[in-house]
């Protein structure tokens, strides 16, 4: 009988963090969620039948939030640290540095500034695809979601022009978002190209899970990306972003290369800035979606309210 209370309680207890797990989870608090993975694998470890549970419910949960928590650690050191960084442009409030890589020629590149426009517009300018082509440099063809997992976890699909006779480019990216509001006053963005192991193995039926190079274009590489974004006020926020991407023009001398990635990424920035401050149709969608951006903007709030 004392075996049957301990197993009751047990399952219990299960129940009530598998729950604080999923919540979690779906707000994208990742490392609110990996504190409740870990206590979840304590409470399993020496229960045979829950950890068969276990393994069937989250299993997949599991390997996806430490590869994200990879990710966002080598992110999070990147907008950090500006050691190994090099200053190469500093203008209109912008500081854009670059980095040499070991694995690729192509130079990462940090661009730090601060944005006159409230976080969630900024995480609007980020988050809705379709309107990428009021603040990317590029000049986009197509641009839109291939599938999403929650609100700040989704796919996308991007399509550029080149200059004749140039081939035009396209990437698909993954994306996810990470609340560390409460961790490090800040909201981060990972982005990269897709990698299958990205696709969810619960997606409707039908869905666009990736996209076949076109005929005469040439797929680009996002080997790393992200933003970070501390809100400093109701109205504007330190950016961060990092990145490092091959447009795949092997013809151009890399030095030729890299120092025009350097003038499109300050670029990028200031258009971003520039959208976000104006943030028209930004502002209309953010009103239009109050289940995604609601909460968001509640937590901000709750975020600097906590700094007064």
């Amino acid at each position: 009988m004392a075996d049957s209370f301990e197993n009751n309680d047990l399952a219990a207890r299960y129940g009530e963090v598998a729950e604080k797990l999923v919540t979690t989870r779906g707000k994208d608090q990742l490392f609110a969620a990996l504190g409740h993975l870990r206590d979840l694998e304590e409470l399993v470890a020496n229960n045979e039948e829950l950890q068969r549970r276990f393994a069937s419910e989250f299993g997949t949960m599991a390997s996806a939030l430490r590869a994200e928590q990879v990710e966002i650690e080598e992110l999070l050191a990147d907008f950090d640290n500006d050691d190994d960084w090099t200053l190469v442009k500093e203008s209109a409030g912008v500081k854009t540095f670059y980095r040499h890589e070991s694995s690729t020629p192509i130079h990462s590149i940090k661009m730090r500034g601060i944005i006159e426009a409230p976080a969630v517009n900024i995480l609007a300018c980020i988050n809705e695809v379709d309107l990428y082509n009021t603040w990317m440099p590029s000049q986009l063809l197509e641009h839109r979601e291939l599938w999403h997992v929650t609100n700040y976890r989704k796919a996308a699909y991007l399509r550029s022009q080149a200059l004749w006779p140039v081939w035009a480019r396209d990437v698909c990216l993954f994306g996810f978002g990470v609340d560390l509001l409460l961790e490090r006053g800040a909201a981060v963005v990972a982005v990269r190209s897709m990698k299958p192991e990205d696709v969810p193995p619960d997606l409707p039926p039908g869905t666009e899970t990736t996209v076949q190079v076109p005929p005469k274009h040439v797929r680009a590489e996002c080997r790393i990306g992200g933003f970070h974004l501390r809100p400093l006020t109701e109205t504007s926020c330190e950016c961060v972003i990092v990145s490092n991407a091959d447009p795949m023009l092997a013809f151009l001398p890399k030095w030729l290369l890299n120092m025009v990635v350097h003038e499109v990424a300050h670029y990028a920035f200031s258009m971003l800035r520039k959208q976000a401050a104006r943030a028209t149709e930004f502002r209309q969608r953010i009103d239009a979606k109050p289940h995604i951006y609601a909460d968001v903007e509640s937590r901000i709030d709750t975020y600097l309210r906590s700094r007064l």
